[in-house]
């Protein structure tokens, strides 16, 4: 299913908010089942949508403006 990634990738993700590239280089590193950066990317919006992520920042500037937190974490970025 769409969703086969979701519950990996939150659980994954640090309790401070991180810089999305930080993030992705973490996931991919670290899941069991291997996927690529851009669905990875999509699903982080679809949960966002959802309320299980937030993803602040321009996406016009490109992923590296992108900050990644879930909801009740910690706003100080880790890199």
């Amino acid at each position: 299913p769409i969703d086969f990634f979701d519950k990996e990738i939150v659980s994954l993700l640090t309790k401070n908010a991180q810089k999305l590239n930080s993030a992705l280089t973490t996931l991919l590193s670290k899941m069991k089942v291997k996927t690529g950066d851009a669905f990875i990317v999509w699903r982080l919006q679809q949960l966002a949508q959802e309320g299980k992520v937030i993803l602040n920042g321009n996406w016009e500037k490109g992923w590296k403006d992108i900050v990644v937190l879930i909801p009740g974490g910690s706003t100080t970025i880790t890199e």
